[in-house]
């Protein structure tokens, strides 16, 4: 999948999980910050993307281990700022921290997963060009 598609579509989720939040906060009863879980979500989205261009800019080189660096990297890297954030949620805006904690993790495991079948797809074809 190129990168302009995957775009795209993970802008799909993300605008999904929005009208999500949404409704919930509108229909559903149940009273949380919406700002805070929108933020969690742009948060999630740009980790995810930045995740993934790292790791497709190295997906045809023929080193593994080059390739197993990026996509180790890129999850620590995810992880770290992520953490970041909601440490720094916890200490200057602590009220609003359970929902951004809530839509940060759910972000994370949505998108992560997308982008995980995303680069499966992606090494599939690339070992079936590079096995013939």
């Amino acid at each position: 999948m190129k990168i302009n598609k995957f775009i795209t579509l993970t802008l799909g989720i993300f605008f999904l999980l929005v009208a999500i939040a949404y409704i919930l906060s509108e229909w559903g009863g149940l009273t949380f910050s919406l700002e805070a879980v929108v933020i969690s979500l742009i948060v999630v989205w740009t980790l995810t993307v930045i995740a993934f261009a790292l790791v497709d800019r190295d997906l045809t080189k023929t080193k593994p281990t080059t390739l197993l660096n990026r996509i180790l990297g890129s999850m620590l890297i995810k992880m770290v700022v992520g953490l970041a954030s909601i440490a720094i949620v916890g200490i200057f805006f602590k009220p609003f921290l359970k929902e951004y904690v809530v839509g940060f993790i759910v972000a994370y495991f949505i998108l992560t997963g997308f982008e995980v079948n995303s680069l499966i797809g992606k090494l599939r074809a690339v070992s079936k060009e590079s096995s013939e």
